[in-house]
Protein backbone atom coordinates (compact mmCIF):
# COMPACT_ATOMS: atom_id res chain seq x y z
CA UNK A 1 0.00 0.00 0.00
CA UNK A 2 1.42 3.34 -1.02
CA UNK A 3 1.50 6.02 1.64
CA UNK A 4 -0.01 9.38 0.66
CA UNK A 5 2.16 12.47 0.60
CA UNK A 6 1.13 14.18 3.83
CA UNK A 7 3.36 17.21 4.05
CA UNK A 8 2.86 19.69 1.24
CA UNK A 9 3.65 23.18 0.16
CA UNK A 10 0.85 23.64 -2.37
CA UNK A 11 -0.46 26.88 -0.89
CA UNK A 12 0.71 30.49 -1.10
CA UNK A 13 -0.62 32.02 2.11
CA UNK A 14 -2.09 31.05 5.43
CA UNK A 15 -5.56 32.07 4.24
CA UNK A 16 -5.27 29.68 1.29
CA UNK A 17 -3.99 26.93 3.59
CA UNK A 18 -6.94 27.48 5.97
CA UNK A 19 -9.40 27.22 3.07
CA UNK A 20 -7.76 24.01 1.84
CA UNK A 21 -7.94 22.52 5.33
CA UNK A 22 -11.57 23.58 5.80
CA UNK A 23 -12.58 21.81 2.60
CA UNK A 24 -10.61 18.75 3.73
CA UNK A 25 -10.40 17.52 0.13
CA UNK A 26 -6.73 16.62 0.37
CA UNK A 27 -3.92 16.32 2.86
CA UNK A 28 -2.42 19.79 3.25
CA UNK A 29 -0.06 19.78 6.17
CA UNK A 30 2.81 22.26 6.13
CA UNK A 31 6.14 20.71 5.36
CA UNK A 32 8.22 22.87 7.70
CA UNK A 33 6.00 25.34 9.53
CA UNK A 34 2.59 26.93 9.55
CA UNK A 35 2.86 30.38 7.92
CA UNK A 36 0.93 32.13 10.66
CA UNK A 37 2.88 35.38 11.16
CA UNK A 38 1.01 37.21 8.40
CA UNK A 39 -2.26 36.12 10.00
CA UNK A 40 -1.16 37.04 13.52
CA UNK A 41 -0.21 40.60 12.65
CA UNK A 42 -3.92 41.36 12.10
CA UNK A 43 -5.28 39.23 14.92
CA UNK A 44 -7.04 42.22 16.52
CA UNK A 45 -9.38 42.29 13.52
CA UNK A 46 -10.12 38.55 13.68
CA UNK A 47 -13.30 37.31 15.31
CA UNK A 48 -13.25 34.78 18.12
CA UNK A 49 -14.75 32.28 15.69
CA UNK A 50 -11.90 32.79 13.19
CA UNK A 51 -9.33 32.24 15.92
CA UNK A 52 -11.08 29.12 17.20
CA UNK A 53 -11.35 27.81 13.65
CA UNK A 54 -7.61 28.26 13.08
CA UNK A 55 -6.84 26.47 16.35
CA UNK A 56 -9.11 23.58 15.36
CA UNK A 57 -7.40 23.31 11.99
CA UNK A 58 -3.96 23.37 13.59
CA UNK A 59 -4.93 20.71 16.12
CA UNK A 60 -6.96 18.52 13.78
CA UNK A 61 -4.20 16.06 12.81
CA UNK A 62 -3.65 15.31 16.47
CA UNK A 63 -7.23 15.11 17.72
CA UNK A 64 -8.15 12.22 15.41
CA UNK A 65 -11.50 13.82 14.66
CA UNK A 66 -12.51 14.34 18.29
CA UNK A 67 -12.75 18.11 17.75
CA UNK A 68 -15.84 18.20 15.57
CA UNK A 69 -18.11 20.91 14.23
CA UNK A 70 -20.53 20.61 17.15
CA UNK A 71 -17.86 22.03 19.46
CA UNK A 72 -18.39 25.42 17.77
CA UNK A 73 -21.18 25.94 20.28
CA UNK A 74 -18.69 26.44 23.12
Amino acid sequence: MERPEIYTDNYNSLEEWIELRKRNEEFVYPQFFVPFREWMKDIEQKSDMEIKELLRILLQPYTLGVDTVDTYEF
